[in-house]
């Protein structure tokens, strides 16, 4: 996974987050499952692609 401010044609997956809720997930104090349940984190299209990185986003499983 490539991280990176802006825009990328044709990415995988989009994710739209702030950048305190950012600094919260890489930090570990946010827990990025409840980012995206609560709206905070945003991501549109290939959702699997997103998931499959459910470890660097705090994400249970």
């Amino acid at each position: 996974m490539t991280v990176e401010e802006g825009t990328v044609d044709n990415a995988d997956v989009k994710v739209t987050v702030d950048s305190e809720t950012w600094k919260g997930i890489l930090s570990g104090n946010v827990n990025g499952a409840v980012a995206f349940m609560t709206g905070k984190l945003k991501a549109e299209g290939d959702l699997q692609t997103l998931m499959a990185s459910q470890s660097w986003f705090n994400f249970p499983g």
